[in-house]
């Protein structure tokens, strides 16, 4: 039982550090974060934060930008709300 637990820890470990699109890898970090699994993960998800940082987020859909604000806030990474003028542009124009 031991060893497919490892094995599936395995697997995720190498989903999230080879997701196709931040998008995917930003919903996997949230997924594990509400099943409280993000404890076994905890270096592959501070590497994939840290590698998402600083990542252009001008052609990024709200809901996306959205996560990826959240889970940096949430990683005590230090995010402005208004450090990206886009985010800003995006959101107007979605509430209006």
């Amino acid at each position: 039982m031991e060893e497919r637990a490892e094995k599936l820890r395995e697997e995720v470990a190498e989903m999230i550090a080879s997701s196709s699109t931040t998008a995917s890898m930003l919903r996997l970090i949230d997924a594990l974060e509400r099943l409280c699994l993000d404890h076994l993960f905890e270096e592959e998800i501070s590497a994939a934060l840290a590698e998402i940082e600083t990542a252009d987020v001008s052609d990024w859909d709200l809901g996306t930008v959205a996560l990826w604000f959240c889970l940096l806030r949430k990683h005590r990474y230090r995010v402005s709300p208004g450090s990206n003028k886009h985010c800003m542009q995006l959101t107007f124009h979605s509430l209006h």
